[in-house]
């Protein structure tokens, strides 16, 4: 396999992995609505919100193709990966269609790309309780 070679598969595999968790506050639940660059292992806050709905995710997906810490993907192409939300894949195809992005519904590899951040983040918020 030639160095260009490798360079095609590694382009082909930008994962973006788009999630969100909630938290607990004195006001009630937060959600908090995140995107992990896998590539640059960089994480993009996007916004709080009182509940999930389909809405907000869509405004989400599209408030991250707008961000600029995501300028890096801006027509390179990349993979979004969702947990869930499959209902919603013509509207989000529609946000990622202009930046050469897909969209992929896998549980599992949201999961094992998500999970290290969110075992960091937990731990970060357990050191300041104490």
């Amino acid at each position: 396999m030639s160095s260009s070679d490798s360079k095609k598969i590694r382009y082909n595999l930008k994962y973006v992995a788009f999630f969100h968790v909630e938290m607990r506050t004195k006001e009630g639940p937060a959600h908090v609505f995140m995107a992990l660059d896998t590539e640059r292992d960089y994480l993009i806050n996007l916004g709080v919100e009182p509940v999930v709905t389909n809405d907000l995710v869509v405004k989400y997906i599209y408030l991250l193709t707008e961000h600029p810490d995501f300028e890096p993907y801006s027509n390179q192409g990349f993979t979004l990966v969702l947990e869930e939300h499959s209902d919603l894949a013509p509207r989000i195809e529609a946000i990622l269609q202009p930046c050469k992005g897909k969209v992929l519904f896998d549980k599992a590899l949201n999961n094992s790309l998500s999970n290290p951040v969110l075992i960091h983040l937990m731990g970060s918020l357990r050191k300041l309780k104490d």
